[in-house]
């Protein structure tokens, strides 16, 4: 026989070239005009069939990978050309923006308050209705809106508003895609100066709009508790890492110079640290390993609703269930493939969200990094304290190898230091900064970070019972995160702290992913084996 289509291998095997079809297809469209791009389209088909009849050592191979890999690869060109047409088409908020010059008057949902920045604070709402002098019955809108009103303005999400402005395009911004970016959020249209006014909720009780209201009213309460201990920078700080409020433009870029950017904002990394407190948590308790998985990824669930179910934190909670779930299955390999899978999935759904959100491509990368490169840090840093005799990939002979603490230490370092190696290409290549002190700045800060998030959380819960009994732990966590700005400040001030050059250069992009991949083919050959040495650090995690 030919083929043995009974073969679990070969479907494993196929639906993971089906990804990678599809994936590129969504990228070729995104990268303009694909009917122009014959040579990127030729070269795709014969790089898959290439590859595969390496990897395989048979013609046959290559053919049963092309044979996934070209049908997936057309299915995403359509699906993105669709998904593309759709987005503007009536009664799309991208089609009214086109549509109509004049003010307008549209009817939703507070969606998310996005940020508030020194001149208004922006709002994503979830349009149903757009009233005009054209249609003062008002039609049916659907999609999203952003809106910029002035500071001061009160909402609620979860709230029916009415907001009345302008309904324009979003426009480019200097070399940033904003549309683009605005398209992965699923923003069609903005309303610049715009006035919002509460309304009645429509007769129709919506369940789940109700829940996340409560949720919201649960997160500014916590909020609150926070602002009552801490002020200042350290405030805002423990505020945007634990409950996902945004930092100030100047902290901002005070961090995102010294490199720290992803500890002191929500992102992949506060995930990861969240799930690795809540699973050491029941373990301690007693649970069973898979137990407390499940239990952390319940735990993460209500976190990513209580830190306001932002795009990035929802993205950002995929890859640390992905992550977990590895874990739970303790297969390395499983893991990479469900790393292609939720990519394809999250595509599926939203096709913009591949060039569109650099936050996207970051977290994919971080967590490749983690799996892939993770491991052989946390062997480096096992050494420490171990005899110079017993000086393997694996010691854990003494008593600061067994120590609880130390591996916590260890094990966050080791997934910090990963995926800043994965993603500064990508930093880099995108934002135009390399930060030259960021891997040393991080090997102080990511084992404090867990003990910051632990008090932040402590905190808020004491302070919910009683206001008093949290000051404590809201001080200790306020001096870390003082020990933190400070050392920031220190690294900013030194002469090259940073580098900075034009962004969008590819050289750049090329030649810090050419150096990954030499580290990578160098520990192989030096005998580290990536998957088996994941599987050991997952199962230890």
């Amino acid at each position: 026989m030919f083929v043995n289509w009974k073969n679990t291998v070969l479907w494993a095997n196929g639906i993971v070239w089906a990804c990678l079809g599809f994936v590129a297809g969504i990228a070729l469209v995104s990268w303009g005009n694909w009917q122009e791009k014959v040579f990127w389209l030729a070269a795709l088909f014969l790089g898959a069939w290439a590859f595969a009849a390496w990897k395989g050592r048979s013609w046959r191979a290559g053919i049963l990978a092309f044979a996934f890999f070209a049908p997936f690869l057309f299915l995403g060109i359509w699906h993105m050309d669709a998904r593309t047409k759709e987005f503007f088409a009536f009664p799309s908020a991208g089609y009214f923006a086109q549509v109509y010059t004049g003010e307008v008057e549209v009817h939703g949902y507070v969606g998310d308050v996005r940020k508030e920045t020194e001149r208004n604070l922006q709002v994503r709402i979830d349009a149903k209705e757009l009233y005009a002098s054209k249609s003062p019955r008002g039609e049916e809108i659907t999609g999203s809106i952003l809106a910029f009103a002035p500071l001061g303005t009160r909402v609620a999400v979860g709230e029916y508003v009415a907001v009345r402005a302008k309904l324009t395009q979003p426009q480019p911004i200097e070399t940033f895609d904003y549309p683009r970016y605005l398209a992965s959020q699923g923003i069609g249209a903005v309303m610049f100066r715009a006035h919002i006014a509460a309304l009645p909720s429509p007769a129709q009780s919506d369940i789940a709009r109700t829940i996340l209201a409560g949720i919201a009213r649960m997160r500014v309460h916590a909020r609150e508790i926070l602002a009552r201990y801490v002020g200042g920078v350290e405030g805002e700080v423990l505020i945007a890492s634990s409950l996902g409020y945004p930092l100030s433009r100047d902290t901002q870029q005070l961090f995102s110079r010294a490199g720290v950017t992803h500890l002191v904002a929500i992102s992949g990394m506060n995930i990861a640290l969240v799930m690795s407190i809540l699973s050491g948590v029941f373990i301690t308790w007693g649970l069973r390993r898979q137990k407390s998985i499940l239990l952390s990824l319940a735990g993460i669930v209500l976190f990513v609703f209580l830190v306001g179910l932002g795009a990035s934190v929802v993205r950002a909670a995929i890859m640390g269930v992905i992550l977990y779930a590895g874990s739970i299955v303790g297969r390395p390999l499983s893991m990479l493939r469900l790393l292609l899978y939720a990519a394809s999935l999250m595509l599926f759904f939203n096709p913009f969200l591949l060039f569109g959100d650099v936050g996207f491509q970051l977290s994919f990368a971080a967590i490749g990094g983690i799996v892939l490169c993770a491991p052989y840090f946390d062997m480096q840093l096992s050494h420490i304290g171990a005899p110079a005799k017993d000086m393997d990939w694996y010691t854990r002979n003494t008593t600061l190898q067994t120590s609880a603490l130390w591996r916590l230490v260890r094990q966050t370092t080791a997934l910090s230091l990963a995926a800043i190696l994965f993603t500064a290409p990508l930093g880099a290549y995108h934002f135009g900064v390399f930060s030259v002190v960021g891997i040393a700045l991080n090997i102080i800060a990511v084992p404090l970070f867990p003990f910051v998030l632990i008090l932040a959380f402590c905190a808020i819960a004491l302070g919910s019972v009683m206001v008093p009994l949290g000051a404590p732990l809201a001080w200790v966590a306020w001096f870390l995160i003082f020990l933190l700005k400070e050392a920031a400040m220190f690294t900013d001030a030194l002469p090259i702290s940073s580098i900075t050059f034009a962004a969008g250069q590819a050289w750049v992009l090329l030649g810090g992913y050419a150096f990954v991949a030499g580290f990578m083919i160098w520990l192989i050959r030096k005998g580290y084996n990536p998957l088996t040495a994941s599987m050991r650090l997952f199962h230890e995690t």
